[in-house]
């Protein structure tokens, strides 16, 4: 009797883990999703700023510019840097993208995609494609290192 005691009186007094006993929300979306979700959000106020901006411009001086261009030249002027590339475009010229960078977002080419409900005839098939606009990261010159120069370090310490 006396270890049922002990153990009850042990339970009582035990202090409960947080971890486990919090609800959980199944279906939810995991932080990777929403730090996409946001990026997209971010995206599309900077791409109705652009717009603003690109119809101003039209009205100005006559010149015509896509939301990308307009969105890279903001990006531009606000930091001072002029080259832009991708993650790989970096790496096929002989640089490495800086630990920690976060890149700049602008749209990618639209991806087609059919609705769940194909269809074979031609004047549904064209009915039934969606388009997906996803984003494209890109690095300015200031986010990315040499490969070259970084292993002539390396060698150095050596």
């Amino acid at each position: 009797m006396k270890n049922d005691s002990t153990k009850n009186h042990r339970q009582a007094n035990a202090k409960t883990s947080l971890r486990g006993e919090a609800p959980r929300k199944h279906g939810g979306k995991s932080k990777k999703q929403t730090r996409g979700d946001m990026a997209r959000g971010e995206l599309i106020e900077k791409s109705q700023e652009a717009k603003a901006l690109i119809e101003l411009l039209l009205t100005t001086t006559g010149e015509i510019l896509g939301i990308n261009e307009m969105l890279v030249r903001m990006h531009s002027d606000s930091t001072g840097c002029k080259e832009f590339k991708t993650f790989h475009d970096w790496k096929k010229v002989g640089f490495r993208v800086i630990k920690g960078e976060s890149a700049y977002r602008i749209w990618a080419k639209p991806i087609k995609a059919k609705a769940a409900n194909e269809s074979n005839t031609k004047e549904d098939e064209d009915a039934s494609q969606y388009k997906f606009w996803p984003m494209c990261c890109l690095f300015n010159e200031s986010q990315v290192i040499s490969i070259n120069t970084e292993n002539k370090e390396e060698a150095a310490l050596c």
